[in-house]
């Protein structure tokens, strides 16, 4: 493994794969160039818990900025994040990549609101890409639910697929485990 996939969250960057087998998927994946796979608001990393949304590309070209709709979700309410949730790097088709955001900041200011948050919902809400051309959605098809509860067990199942479609893909390298474990079990811990 190259010397600059040492830190957990780029190798989790460059492990990421598109991974898609059903047909209804396929028909997602031609309206939503951009998939949000897993999220949750209450991830432990770097000692302290983020909002964090893993995306992967499904569209045929590259992806130069993601800008990403997202309200925290109560039993009751949403609430708005404060600030744009966007991610500014290449993305080649099939790969994907992981936006995070410090809890806490979201937690000041939703004050005692904060503990009731279950949840999120995302959704991209532009695309522009390396090309100079941009998507956006029309409606709600591109929108999708995630509950804290669900993080561990949807992250793990997303990883089996990613890891089968990478191997699948790639006999000759196959995708290490390492980074992600650690990752599972970082947040197995909490």
């Amino acid at each position: 493994m190259p010397t600059r996939c040492k830190c957990g969250a780029i190798v989790l960057l460059l492990l990421l794969a598109g991974a898609g087998c059903a047909a209804q998927q396929r028909a997602h994946e031609a309206s939503c160039p951009i998939e949000v796979a897993v999220a949750a608001t209450n991830v432990p990393l770097e000692n302290r818990d983020h909002i964090v949304l893993w995306f992967a590309n499904h569209s045929p070209k590259t992806v130069a900025q993601i800008q990403f709709s997202v309200f925290l979700v109560s039993a009751t309410s949403q609430y708005p994040v404060s600030e744009a949730f966007s991610f500014g790097k290449d993305v080649a088709p099939g790969n994907g990549g992981v936006v995070m955001h410090p809890a806490a900041d979201e937690a000041a200011r939703l004050a005692s609101l904060w503990k009731q948050v279950r949840g999120l919902e995302v959704q991209p809400a532009r695309v522009r890409f390396r090309d100079g051309s941009e998507w956006q959605p029309s409606g709600s098809a591109c929108r999708r639910a995630f509950m804290n509860q669900n993080y561990i067990e949807s992250m793990r199942r997303w990883n089996k697929e990613v890891r089968f479609q990478w191997n699948l893909a790639h006999p000759d390298e196959p995708m290490p485990s390492s980074a992600m474990a650690a990752l599972l079990e970082q947040t197995s811990a909490r």
